[in-house]
């Protein structure tokens, strides 16, 4: 797969959380993978989570998620920093489908 030169790590994230109406997640646990070199980090959050991200969040990464409001809720309920570069799948998906028929809604599915 070929890739930017602009970013020397492209990772996939996503968060499994609880959540409260009207409060910030609570994080379960964390997958991501970074494409380039398939490294893959999985995390049971918990009451030991890291005190950091386990992937890069400055200019040189690439934060890659499916409706990212929902992972970086999780970076603050955690105290992390919000990544530089965030690419929003939903929000592209939903910029191609808004207006069409979209059979199986706006989840991952659609």
């Amino acid at each position: 797969m070929k890739f930017t030169p602009a970013f020397d790590e492209v990772w996939l994230v996503d968060f499994e959380f609880h959540s409260t109406p009207g409060e910030r997640p609570a994080p379960l646990c964390l997958v991501a993978v970074e494409l380039k070199s398939e490294r893959l980090v999985r995390h049971w959050l918990g009451d030991s989570a890291p005190a950091a991200p386990p992937y890069p969040a400055g200019p040189k990464s690439w934060f890659v998620a499916f409706y990212a409001p929902a992972e970086l809720g999780c970076h603050l309920a955690l105290g992390w920093p919000f990544p530089t570069n965030i690419l929003d799948l939903f929000t592209e998906f939903r910029n191609r489908t808004n207006g069409l028929p979209v059979p199986y809604g706006n989840s991952l599915l659609g």
